[in-house]
Order: structure tokens, then C-alpha cells, then sequence
């Protein structure tokens, strides 16, 4: 969502190797899509991009950020613009069925104090809420830990077809990271 509701800073004016692209702004290679499959089934909706993402940047292909390309994306329209529990709860467990079926094992191991951290401090920003948002972010959680073993065996394909080194997928998390943070800081109003 680089640049996403912002108004056109300079900072977009150049292009970027990025993790990934969102499903309403992005253009696939056919080769590409026959080569790594479509979007999975199973994540009906959020996150099936970034899982289709993940899997491209592990087969070996690239994700451009293009400062020329202008999309009209009307996020959430089909949901809406409130997020229910319905919402919370394909979110929880989408995020986790990405993790479980992407995430190369080392990298996984390394990251699984953040992860688990991040997941704790949604479950209390939900909660904080009330609890029946609280209540659908750890059936979304339960769910996907009840779908491991199908998404080991989906994990497996994937994992097994990897040709990108860990340090690659690293590195573009770490740049990734550091463009979200300079578009965040371009963003504040001068103090």
C-alpha cells in the first residue's frame, strides 16, 4: 500500500523492488501465475495477495513499484468500510495461514518472537474493542491452527520449489520495512 490515501510525495516519485503488491493494484505475468498457481482458495479474502506475493518472491520473481502507474482502488468495497468480526476473524486467520505456508523455517524460527508478539497485541487491540471482536480474532487464530497440516502439505510444494536464498528474503523485508517507515515519516506534519 505504498502511497496509499497520501498525497503525491517525492518520495514516490522513483521506482522500488518491493515484497508485493495489493490484489486491487497490481498486474501478474501469466507465466508467472501459471508457474506458482492463482490466488489460494482457502483465504477467500485478505491475504490471499500477500500469500500470492510471498510465493512469487520465493519462486524468484520481482515486485516493481512504478511511479507512473495511478490506480483507483476502492479498498474494502465489498466489505465495508467497518470492520466486523466476520472481517477480524479472515484476518487472524489469514495472516497465519500465510505465515505457515510461506515463511522458510529458519526465517520463521528467527521471526517467531515477533510474530507471536504481534499477534498478542492484536488480540488485545481487538479486545480493547469488545469483546466480540476479541472473541472472532482467536477463532480466526484457532481455525487456522486447526488447517496446519493442510497448509504444512501446501507449505511443503512451496518450500521444496524455493530458489531465492533466506539473506534475499530478509533483505527484502528489511527494505520493505524501511520504505513503509520513510513514507510514515514523510507523512507526519513538520513538528
Amino acid at each position: 500500500r505504498l502511497g496509499w490515501g497520501m498525497p503525491d510525495l517525492p518520495l514516490f516519485n522513483k521506482s522500488y523492488r518491493v515484497f508485493g503488491a495489493c490484489g486491487g493494484a497490481v498486474m501478474y505475468r501469466k507465466k508467472m501465475l501459471d508457474h506458482i498457481g492463482l490466488l489460494d482458495e482457502d483465504f477467500m479474502m485478505y491475504y490471499e495477495d500477500v500469500d500470492l506475493n510471498f510465493r512469487a518472491q520465493l519462486y524468484g520473481y520481482t515486485c516493481e513499484f512504478v511511479p507512473e502507474a495511478l490506480v483507483y482502488h476502492i479498498g474494502s468495497a465489498t466489505s465495508g468500510e467497518v470492520q466486523t468480526p466476520q472481517i477480524t476473524y479472515l484476518i487472524a486467520r489469514n495472516s497465519l495461514y500465510v505465515i505457515m505456508k510461506n515463511y522458510p523455517l529458519p526465517l520463521l524460527l528467527k521471526n517467531l518472537p515477533r510474530i507471536v508478539r504481534s499477534r498478542a497485541r492484536f488480540a488485545r487491540h481487538y479486545f480493547n474493542q469488545n469483546s466480540e471482536m476479541g472473541n472472532a480474532f482467536i477463532r480466526g487464530l484457532s481455525c487456522a491452527f486447526g488447517k496446519v497440516v493442510s497448509m504444512l502439505v501446501k507449505r511443503r510444494r512451496i518450500q521444496r520449489n524455493r530458489v531465492v536464498s533466506l539473506d534475499y528474503i530478509e533483505e527484502l523485508f528489511r527494505s520493505s520495512e524501511e520504505l513503509l517507515r520513510k513514507q510514515n515519516c514523510a507523512n507526519q506534519p513538520n513538528q
